[in-house]
């Protein structure tokens, strides 16, 4: 393929790509209901929600943190946290605990804890290599934890290269390898041999990536693999039971110039990542509407669920698409969101079922987005068929 037909394809995938509803055949399945629960004790956004072994969820935002126990519906408080971890990670770790790590103050503020279900409370573990917020957190096969990136607290929108491990039978963390590039936003991924992807973000000065890098588990080292087609921060990704990476909307461009508030888009393709071939690939069909800051939820039949978030026109989305695997198609939920939100967290339930919280609204008369303690429940149908296609 010359390079004209190659920006001419470039072109026309685009347009696809950052399209909204305007244009396109939207064939809608019941597929679920959104049922209201009760509110959140405080609203807020970009928080943890982390799924216990007892089926409870452990919420942690700032110096605030919750139980959500599901049979009963109801928050209660837990015990108080050491410090304020805002815009923090968290993860389960094989014994049950939760490691929360994170935080904008400096020393001597401690910026990791731990969560102990048995007691319900938290106490201090070792401080971190590298202090840093924003960051992100996976747990891997042998049980240690992997935290990438973010930003340090003296030096904000500069993104960190460096990653570290945190060891739960010694409390401590030890220096790892070091990124390619240094990301904010990127999201992180483990794949099914232990190794974890890397992919998009933004290099803090306005050019956001579609670069992706894998960090490879048996050698502690991170090395580039193939890029996706588009450039992407605030995006969502999800391991699919075949092993592929499903990558979803997200804000950018198709140059990796610099982008604003007035050049960037927010998109509705899709991509999947092939372990076995370090590639991206295209799929063809794309969400039913532009979205960034949305949730990408597994279900228990290996389809996925996309809620929320923001569309090209700064709306807050009330609506939900869910994706089949199979069909590597999506067909939007006929219920709508009990509340239109974005940046708010998605857990999947022991029981099937997918918990909501929290996020940030948009109100009439209000020039800014605002915290919403509302959550609520995705209870999927059993079987779906349906397709969103674009109109010829």
């Amino acid at each position: 393929m010359d390079s004209a037909c190659r920006t001419l394809l470039s072109v026309l995938i685009g347009a696809l790509c950052w399209a909204s509803d305007a244009g396109a055949v939207i064939v809608s399945a019941p597929l679920g209901l959104f049922v209201a629960t009760a509110d959140m004790p405080q609203a807020t956004y970009n928080h943890t929600a982390t799924l216990l072994a007892d089926g409870r969820v452990l919420l942690t935002a700032s110096a605030q943190s919750e139980l959500f126990d599901p049979v009963l519906g109801t928050f209660t408080a837990t015990g108080a946290m050491a410090n304020a971890h805002d815009v923090a990670t968290a993860i389960r770790l094989n014994d049950g605990r939760v490691l929360v790590t994170g935080t904008s103050f400096p020393a001597p503020y401690p910026a990791s804890e731990v969560f102990d279900p048995a007691s319900d409370a938290f106490g201090l573990t070792g401080d971190m290599v590298v202090r840093r917020y924003g960051a992100s957190s996976v747990l891997l096969p042998d049980g240690r934890a992997l935290i990438v990136g973010g930003e340090s607290p003296s030096q904000s929108n500069v993104p960190l290269q460096t990653a570290e491990l945190f060891d739960p039978s010694a409390g401590s963390f030890q220096a790892t390898g070091v990124e390619i590039s240094p990301r904010i936003g990127a999201t992180t991924t483990v794949l099914q041999n232990g190794d974890v992807l890397v992919a998009g973000g933004t290099d803090g000065a306005g050019h956001v990536y579609a670069t992706a890098e894998i960090y490879r588990f048996a050698t502690g080292a991170f090395s580039m693999t193939g890029s996706m087609g588009f450039y992407r921060v605030y995006h969502a990704a999800s391991l699919l039971p075949d092993g592929d990476v499903l990558v979803s909307g997200g804000y950018g461009s198709t140059t990796g110039a610099a982008v604003g508030n007035s050049t960037g888009v927010v998109q509705a393709c899709v991509e999947l990542f092939h372990p076995s071939s370090g590639t991206f690939s295209q799929v063809t069909a794309v969400m039913t509407t532009t979205r960034q800051n949305h949730s990408s939820t597994i279900q228990k039949d290996g389809s996925v669920l996309l809620a929320g978030g923001q569309d090209d026109y700064g709306n807050t989305l009330p609506y939900a698409d869910v994706y089949n695997p199979s069909t590597q198609q999506f067909t939007r939920v006929i219920a709508r969101m009990n509340v239109a939100r974005t940046a708010h967290a998605a857990t999947a339930l022991a029981d099937g079922r997918t918990l909501i919280t929290g996020g940030q609204i948009y109100l009439p008369g209000n020039t800014q987005f605002v915290p919403t303690a509302a959550a609520e429940f995705f209870e999927p149908d059993d079987i779906f068929t349906a397709a969103f296609d674009v109109a010829p």
